[in-house]
């Protein structure tokens, strides 16, 4: 698990007193070089993450209400007004329902795939979004917010159009953030293998899928080309992409973080994935496993 160190009060206030600024404060992040990044949530009751560089923040996913966004977003330091985009990884309600609300009462612009307007067209016009807040774009197309240079992959789902993304910044940090994906592919573990931090999906456990209460009907989805990441998949897709270090693929060991996301709460087990994570994962690769409907935040410090 990532492990954090808290500065103590008397020393935060011998910092300012200094010159500097204060951890945490927007100052703080663009002066030190810092970024914060946060799952606000994860699951079936609401996906999003945010990326925030003391000036520019971008939103992968909106799957909470505007009120609960402002709330998560504050829980992490991070201002709504401080919002410019949102990228949508696919318009799943658990992914997009936010997205209109959001976008009717602020100036924040959405960024989508064209394939998923065009091929969602019955979804896609439930979610109301203002013409003039919609760009669209194409797997590799590059937006950049600020500092920030975004641009998306195909992934497999069913869901048309749906992609994942990465988010480079000028300041020489990398994520990765892959979910609702039934497969994954050699050009997306040669992405992770410069992601500073990966998010990435571990919906389910093989065993549990098979033994419980699904149909088989639904069972094939789930583990199908358009389905989920398996527990088993993530972990071979971190072993390709050098996140598991091993003889094979005989890559340097370095510091990087991974989040396990999207994890089923029928089909999987937090606990049970940790203890999997643990059992393979004893490089300089740290993980969290995220459970449904909780927060998680931390800072990277970026390459001087």
């Amino acid at each position: 698990m990532v492990k954090k160190q808290h500065m103590p009060a008397h020393e935060c206030k011998r910092v300012h007193e200094m010159g500097f600024p204060l951890a945490g404060s927007c100052d703080y992040y663009h002066r030190m070089n810092m970024m914060r990044y946060a799952v606000l949530g994860s699951g079936s009751s609401g996906n999003s993450y945010v990326f925030f560089d003391g000036e520019n923040a971008i939103l992968v996913d909106c799957g909470f209400s505007l009120r609960e966004l402002k709330k998560r977003l504050d829980n992490v330091g991070v201002p709504l007004e401080a919002v410019r985009k949102v990228f949508l990884t696919h318009l799943h309600p658990d992914h997009a329902c936010g997205i209109g609300v959001l976008t009717r009462n602020l100036p924040v612009p959405l960024v989508v795939g064209r394939e998923a307007v065009a091929g969602e067209t019955v979804v896609w016009s439930k979610l109301r979004v203002p013409e003039k807040s919609v760009l669209l774009v194409s797997e590799g197309e590059t937006v950049d917010v600020g500092e920030f240079s975004v641009w998306g992959f195909k992934t497999t789902h069913d869901s048309r159009g749906s992609m994942g993304w990465i988010i480079d910044h000028g300041r020489g940090s990398r994520f990765m953030v892959l979910t609702d994906t039934g497969a994954w592919t050699e050009d997306m573990a040669k992405e992770a293998l410069s992601a500073d931090v990966l998010f990435l999906e571990a919906n389910y456990d093989e065993r549990m899928l098979h033994c419980g209460p699904y149909p088989l009907r639904l069972q094939k989805r789930i583990e199908g080309a358009w389905g989920h990441l398996s527990n088993t998949q993530a972990f071979d897709f971190l072993r390709r992409s050098g996140h598991i270090v091993t003889t094979q693929n005989n890559l340097a060991p370095r510091e990087r973080r991974v989040y396990f996301i999207h994890l089923s709460v029928v089909n999987n087990s937090p606990g049970l994935l940790a203890e999997q994570a643990g059992g393979q994962m004893w490089n300089m690769t740290s993980f969290t496993v995220c459970e449904r409907g909780k927060i998680y935040s931390d800072e990277l410090a970026c390459p001087l």
